[in-house]
Formats: structure tokens, C-alpha cells, sequence
């Protein structure tokens, strides 16, 4: 029998739900959230998972009552407080498993992975991830999941392709995504520097559709939605706010505008063409890794993207991104993937 397993998205991460929502349908095990929107999101997005909805005071001694594992998209180190007391009281423990959400080439420069020391088990994609770890000297138990989002996906096509024809106009025209990253510690995201390029300068033929980071609206709420209403006046320029998972919105866009954001690794499963706005002109290798998958441009060059994607088709990349994709994710089926994490829980299982 599996043993007893939840995820967990504590608070309003929304962005961790793209990543726990099909690893819990995957597993076969409840989805619990602390916020009624994400509870109405995933009851929207995800009918393949059984949701939990509980208040936060309540949710520590509910967990190490029925559950011994936890994924979360949260190291340990910043779940310990929430544990701590039903942990102490109770003298149980509850083992964490630390899911990623997202790959990107941010952390090199300022590493996360001493936050996830304290984690019972990790989750990578492939080898990349694994590279990354060994560099930054973490040593701890791992399970290769590749890219289980896109198979879970492929999975549920038919009922995923629907749901987005509902939420965004599907149009004929060349179909652009711009998903800038959020301002964080490294000051990657190339948002407020070139929207305005970009919303204002887009020719008749191509579609614009703009996917925020949930922080980066956080961040900015007035800014983005004083945007979101001049946008509407704009043809074939739409924002995304609806919960839409990545892989059937990628399946619809035929070029990708980023910068540093996770969806630029997402974004070589479809292998078509990449621009990265490098917000910092940043050289150092590692931190650029993906930016070989298409053309790097500089701020000082932001005004001239249009002209930019009118000249590249990047078909001299194809073979590129294919083999930067191997890397970032191993290959992957589902059911051996279930079984593979369950069997590394069992021992732990006491």
C-alpha cells in the first residue's frame, strides 16, 4: 500500500500549482490548499485531483495526524514553523519531499540549494538539476521525475485543449508569448522595460498574449491592472490571468519572449523559435545557460524585437534546444514514476 501522502500549497502560491496539482493527480493522492481561491482554482483547472480546502490553524495537527509524507513546492526550512508544535506535542514527524516549481537558470549566482538540507527527498527533472545540486555540494536522496506536467498533459489532451479554447482567443494569427519572470533578488525580469515596446509596436499580424508571474502582479497590482485595462482597447493583445496550465497554452504559441523565467525550459518541448530579454546583460555562463536556444537581446535593443523576430527563424537552433531539453529533463512515464516515489518512501516508513 502507498504510503500516507499529501501535497501541500500553503498560502497564495498560485504559481505552485501548475507543478503540485499533476504530481498529486499522477500519485493518486489529495491536493491540500489554505486559500478558497486556489481551492476554486484547482476545482477549475485540475477535476482530476481530489482537493482539500483547510483553515491554517488546523492544518498542522491535521497533517501529522493522517499524513507522513508531504510534497511541496516549499523547502523544509521554511515549513518548520508551520510543523514545529504539532511536531512537539505529538512526537511525530512529518517527512517533507521538496517539488520544483519550475527550471530556470536563476541561483547560480545567489544559490537556493542549501534551503533544501533539511528535505526528506527531492525531486529533479534531470540531469541538470542533479549537475546543479553536486556543484552547490547538496547530498541528499532524489527521485528523476522528468517532465511529468507535459505527460500529464498528453495525458488529459482532449479535456486541456478544450479548457483553453474557452479561456483565450484560439485566432489564426502568429501567436507570441511574453512571461517575464518577477523582480526578485537578482533582478531578472524584464517586464517594465519592455512592455510598452512590446504592446505598442506589434504588428497586425501577430497575437500578443502576455503571462505574468503571480508575483510579479503582487509586486506591481496597480501598474498591471491600469495595463490590463489599456490592453483591452489593443487588438490581438490579451493578458492571462485565468488559472491555464503551461504545456496546452505552449502547444498553441509559435515563438517565445522571455527572460530568465522557468517557462523558457518549458517553452523547448515545442522547439520553435526563443527571444530572451537579457534584463541585465548578464555573460556569466550558467546564469545564460538557455539563452543558446534562441537570440539574447539587450535592453538597449528592446524596441527592436518585432524587427528582430522578422529576421531570425532560428531553424539552426532546432538541434540545440532538443539537446538542452535531454538535459533539463529526463525521459519520463508516469507510472513508473509513481511507483519509483513510492518505493523511495518506503523507506522511510516506520
Amino acid at each position: 500500500m502507498p504510503p500516507s501522502s499529501a501535497g501541500l500549497i500553503y498560502g497564495p502560491e498560485t504559481h505552485h500549482l501548475d507543478h503540485l496539482a499533476p504530481l498529486c493527480a499522477i500519485l493518486e493522492i489529495p491536493l491540500i490548499v489554505t486559500e478558497e481561491l486556489l481551492l476554486t482554482q484547482v476545482q477549475e483547472a485540475y477535476p482530476f485531483v481530489d482537493v482539500l480546502y483547510l483553515d491554517c490553524l488546523e492544518l498542522p495537527f491535521f497533517l501529522i495526524k493522517n499524513y507522513r509524507f508531504v510534497f511541496s513546492c516549499f523547502s523544509r526550512i521554511v515549513l518548520n514553523e508551520l510543523f514545529f508544535l504539532a511536531e512537539l506535542l505529538t512526537k511525530k514527524k512529518i517527512h517533507t519531499i521538496w517539488c520544483p516549481h519550475g527550471n530556470s537558470d536563476k541561483g547560480n549566482m545567489k544559490p537556493y540549494a542549501e534551503a533544501l538540507c533539511q528535505e526528506t527527498l527531492l525531486l529533479v527533472y534531470g540531469q541538470q538539476m542533479i549537475d546543479f545540486f553536486h556543484r552547490h555540494k547538496l547530498i541528499k536522496s532524489y527521485v528523476t521525475t522528468g517532465n511529468f506536467r507535459y505527460q500529464f498533459y498528453m495525458q488529459h489532451k482532449v479535456w486541456y485543449d478544450a479548457y483553453l479554447a474557452k479561456k483565450i482567443p484560439l485566432e489564426r494569427k502568429k501567436t507570441i508569448l511574453y512571461a517575464p519572470t518577477w523582480q526578485d533578488y537578482e533582478k531578472s525580469s524584464s517586464f517594465f522595460s519592455a512592455i510598452d515596446f512590446l504592446i505598442e509596436q506589434k504588428p497586425a499580424k501577430y497575437t500578443l498574449l502576455i503571462k505574468l508571474h503571480p508575483n510579479l502582479r503582487l509586486q506591481n497590482l496597480f501598474l498591471i491592472e491600469e495595463l490590463e485595462e489599456r490592453c483591452k482597447t489593443l487588438p490581438n493583445v490579451h493578458f492571462i490571468s485565468d488559472p491555464i496550465p503551461i504545456y496546452p497554452l505552449l502547444n498553441h504559441c509559435d515563438l517565445y519572449i522571455g527572460d530568465r523565467s522557468s517557462i523558457g525550459y518549458d517553452f523547448l518541448h515545442v522547439n520553435r523559435p526563443m527571444f530572451f530579454l537579457n534584463q541585465n546583460d548578464l555573460e556569466e555562463p550558467l546564469s545564460t545557460y538557455l539563452f543558446r536556444c534562441g537570440l539574447a537581446i539587450s535592453p538597449q535593443h528592446y524596441s527592436n524585437i518585432y524587427s528582430l523576430i522578422d529576421q531570425m527563424q532560428q531553424q539552426e537552433l532546432s538541434p540545440i534546444r532538443e539537446k538542452v531539453y535531454q538535459y533539463a529533463f529526463a525521459p519520463c512515464s508516469l507510472k513508473v514514476l509513481k511507483k519509483t516515489i513510492f518505493y523511495a518512501l518506503d523507506e522511510y516508513n516506520e
